[in-house]
């Protein structure tokens, strides 16, 4: 745990911690977490959303910055945090880009029955990106078994030109309705790309092996480390080999992202949490902020001491844009902990962009297929391509 000499830091993190406090210990794996906040802004769709009374339990997970804003606001000069807790997780990494402000920040609401955004269709006449596919062996990181690749490399791509990114958890296979990357992100992309809403990219679309849970739900940066060493290098040569394209993927954490459902969602934020020199662009959905992994003495609540603790405790602030997404059909506790995570970057002043899907169940494929565009417009607000 971090010590301010910041005595104003110190009280903002006593509020979010006394809310917890006033409704269970931070050790207690049911904690009800806070309401989410008022919206900051919206759209002729969106409403400002509230939150939900129910825990998380302790249970097994379902189917499946943009320069973040500098420090917390006021905060003085002098505050100075150590850095060895790995409750902290990674460096800051100061962005290099100007704040986007706060255009679409904060707490929504959309309510069944959902309609699909016409860009999660390919529209006729846009052109549209390659795939390449396979089947990667066992890792040495977590030699748990095989897993499928897929590798969207967006239209008109010239090989060797440096391009943003994203890495979605669960991509391949299909999660309550549909595939991440094949079915989601894939047409998504093509039409955004064509229309300028999103930079060309290239998504990395990867199913995880034969130990889903601790891959994702564990709070630390092993699963980075796997993304880093050996997903990251393999994709390199695959599409070398397979489309004869050098991919130059771009080292500059602004034009790094990640994705992912469920668990996948947890895993993406942790990701971003632990090395944001590396992901700065986080996208979630139903993301199990929950007591699956305990993992003590730094995260005894799993991911769900992210809201708990992690994020109220840190600073300064690190420098992720964080959407989030829950339903209130969604698996019990999950949309709980989800409105804590929206609360807790609330008020630690992060950019982050909460949608609460009223009628929606977990990871549902109808109100996702409504919110992704703007969800993906927003994430990717602020980015200069190279």
């Amino acid at each position: 745990m971090r010590y301010w000499r910041s005595c104003w830091r110190c009280w903002q993190g006593c509020l979010v911690l006394g809310a917890v406090a006033a409704i269970g210990t931070l050790g207690c794996g049911t904690s009800e977490p806070p309401s989410a906040g008022t919206g900051t802004g919206g759209d002729s769709s969106n409403t400002g959303s509230g939150g939900s009374n129910t825990a998380p339990p302790d249970a097994g997970s379902g189917g499946s910055g943009s320069g973040g804003a500098p420090g917390s606001g006021g905060e003085p000069a002098d505050a100075v945090a150590p850095t060895d807790t790995a409750l902290d997780g990674g460096g800051s990494g100061d962005s290099s880009l100007p704040d986007p402000g706060t255009e679409g920040d904060g707490d929504f609401t959309i309510a069944a029955p959902f309609k699909a955004d016409p860009e999660m269709t390919n529209k006729p006449g846009v052109m549209r990106g390659q795939l390449v596919q396979w089947t990667m062996a066992t890792s040495k990181t977590f030699a748990d078994g095989t897993r499928k690749v897929a590798v969207y490399i967006p239209a008109g791509y010239k090989s060797g030109t440096e391009t943003p990114f994203m890495v979605a958890q669960d991509g391949v296979n299909p999660q309550n309705g549909g595939s991440f990357g094949l079915d989601d992100l894939q047409p998504l992309l093509n039409n955004m790309i064509a229309e300028g809403r999103v930079p060309s990219m290239v998504g990395i679309f990867v199913d995880p092996a034969g130990q889903r849970s601790v891959e994702y739900d564990t709070p630390s940066d092993k699963y980075y480390q796997f993304v880093e060493t050996e997903l990251i290098p393999e994709v390199l040569m695959r599409v070398k080999a397979m489309a004869n394209l050098d991919l130059n993927l771009t080292k500059d954490p602004e034009g790094r992202g990640a994705f992912g459902g469920s668990s996948g969602g947890s895993c993406a934020f942790t990701m971003g949490w632990f090395h944001p020199e590396s992901y700065r662009r986080i996208l979630t959905l139903s993301g199990s902020f929950t007591p699956l992994k305990r993992t003590p003495p730094d995260f005894p609540n799993g991911a769900a001491d992210y809201y708990m603790k992690a994020i109220p405790m840190t600073m300064p602030n690190k420098p992720l844009r964080v959407f989030l997404e829950a339903g209130s059909n969604d698996l019990g506790g999950w949309k709980a902990a989800n409105d804590g995570m929206a609360k807790a970057l609330a008020a630690a002043k992060y950019h982050y962009r909460y949608v609460a899907a009223t009628g929606a169940s977990h990871e549902d494929v109808g109100a996702r297929r409504q919110y992704l565009p703007a969800a993906m417009e927003w994430l990717w607000r602020g980015y200069k391509k190279p």
